[in-house]
């Protein structure tokens, strides 16, 4: 499932074809975000990094939560609940997994 433009063109191959450079990327990135949200997000968890990891988590309701989670188990073949437990430690992981809420 994509979004067309009026010529009946991918949105996605129409900023690949008629930008360059940071406008591309930019709009790349948005035209993701609108097409599937949580797959999106769940991409960006991948990278375990601690800053986007506590951002996506906290700034998220429960149940965008939910569907990150279903994106990133799909995504990765591994809960993201199991993937904090290996990559956190700590205070931190029991905060993140509390976030998290369950195994899937």
């Amino acid at each position: 499932m994509g979004l067309e433009v009026e010529t009946g063109q991918m949105v996605q191959q129409a900023v690949e074809k008629c930008f360059t450079g940071d406008v591309k990327l930019g709009l790349s990135i948005l035209v993701q975000c609108i097409e599937a949200p949580y797959i999106y997000l769940a991409k960006r968890l991948t990278t375990m990094k601690a800053p986007m990891v506590q951002g996506i988590l906290v700034s998220h309701c429960e149940e965008d939560l939910l569907c990150i989670r279903v994106a990133f188990l799909k995504l990765t073949g591994t809960s993201l609940y199991t993937a904090l437990q290996s990559k956190f430690k700590g205070d931190y992981l029991q905060a993140l997994l509390a976030i998290c809420r369950s195994e899937d």
